[in-house]
């Protein structure tokens, strides 16, 4: 058996670019998960944000697209019961 993995397509404004993230759904309830994407700008560099379970249906999200199948034996599902986000794998 195998978990998919999602892309996240998410645009703020009309005038912005869209925003790109994966979205693993936790094995228990796929309603919520892990997102990683990365943060910051040109000018002053990116660093990689690891949002735990994050619920997509509280955001303003164009598109949720299924990428890739993945064995569950490279997935760790993260077991707090609060939002967190941090920058470690």
């Amino acid at each position: 058996m195998t978990r998919t993995v999602y892309l996240i397509s998410a645009r703020y404004s009309s005038s912005q670019r869209a925003h790109f993230s994966i979205f693993v759904p936790l094995a228990a309830d796929s309603s919520v998960g892990t997102k990683i994407h990365v943060t910051g700008a040109p000018m002053v560099g990116y660093n990689p944000e690891f949002k735990r379970n994050y619920n997509p249906s509280l955001e303003k999200i164009d598109k949720i697209y299924p990428i890739g199948e993945v064995p569950p034996c490279h997935i760790v599902d993260f077991l707090g019961d609060t939002p967190s986000v941090d920058s470690m794998p």
